[in-house]
């Protein structure tokens, strides 16, 4: 029996990025990476129920990726996220795509000193791996290979972090904030 005939909510969740509730514009840059054939490291970030995990889920599906998803809220612990990714990542994928591993809310949960001991934790057994992650604090976002930045629906700024902060626009703004408040760095 298939997860969506066993999971109500399974069998109406999107599968591709086209049937995700977007605005044209975040279609159309998802679709492009799909169209590249490749998926780089990526931050998706907003407040909660806006469908960052769906669109996660959309993009693997779409270049027929094997992935695993870890709820930060709802696992024990860096020592469980870093074991389900060691495993993930040591077993072999029969679709032959590679593997991505959807980290939801990884840090949420912790205060920023504990935030920081579980990032480099998380850098360390995402070495090498493709990665998305969905992420609330900005912090989390540093070393990913692409950020996009949103505003009312529409992509204002894209780069890397350092790119961003250089620019001084919304990015930088609310990075800015955050490090003000220690939730930064």
């Amino acid at each position: 029996m298939k997860s969506d005939e066993y999971l109500w909510v399974e069998k109406y969740r999107p599968r591709t990025i086209d049937e995700c509730i977007l605005p044209k514009e975040l279609k159309n840059t998802f679709n492009e990476l799909v169209r590249g054939g490749q998926l780089p490291n990526l931050l998706l970030a907003g407040t909660a129920g806006l469908g960052k995990t769906t669109v996660a889920k959309a993009l693997c599906n779409m270049l027929g990726l094997d992935f695993i998803l870890i709820n930060g809220s709802e696992e024990s612990g860096i020592d469980v996220l870093r074991n389900k990714i060691k495993q993930f990542a040591s077993t072999v994928s029969l679709t032959g795509g590679y593997k991505v591993v959807i980290l939801d809310e990884a840090t949420a949960h912790l205060d920023s000193e504990n935030e920081a001991l579980v990032q480099a934790a998380l850098q360390s057994a995402l070495k090498g791996r493709t990665s998305i992650v969905i992420a609330h604090r900005l912090s989390t976002v540093r070393d990913a290979d692409q950020i996009l930045v949103l505003e009312k629906g529409q992509i204002v700024e894209r780069g890397k972090h350092d790119e961003l902060v250089s620019r001084g626009g919304l990015y930088a703004d609310l990075y800015n904030r955050q490090d003000l408040t220690g939730a930064a760095n």
